[in-house]
């Protein structure tokens, strides 16, 4: 006679039903459109262009040499502002105010402007 007990060469459940894997909770991505802004360099007659590339180059994270610095600001002595970089409403506040206290000699002007068009 033959019972489903473990010790008979592996064979059976061990406790009657099959054992089943506990599934993982399947994590939903946040779909929903966080609003995205742009941190546009202000061009200023004051400014020095020296001072200013090492503050971009500082601060962005983009800007990863000066040569980049230096486009973006020769672009906002030109047309009146340069696009930084694009992040969300609270990070881009966070970059405006540390562009302008980056340098206690000058202030360096930057603005947030909704991706979709002016606020």
């Amino acid at each position: 006679m033959k019972t489903n007990d473990p010790g008979n060469g592996g064979k059976g459940g061990g406790g009657g039903a099959p054992s089943a894997a506990i599934a993982k909770p399947i994590r939903k991505a946040h779909t929903e459109d966080v609003p995205l802004y742009k941190v546009l360099l202000l061009g200023d007659d004051e400014y020095e262009e020296d001072p200013v590339c090492e503050v971009l180059n500082q601060v962005i994270p983009e800007i990863t040499n000066l040569r980049q610095a230096q486009e973006r600001y020769d672009e906002a002595q030109k047309t009146g502002k340069s696009l930084l970089l694009i992040v969300n409403k609270e990070l881009g506040e966070a970059y405006v105010e540390q562009l302008a206290r980056a340098d206690p000699e000058m202030i360096v002007y930057a603005d947030l402007e909704s991706e979709s068009g002016p606020a």
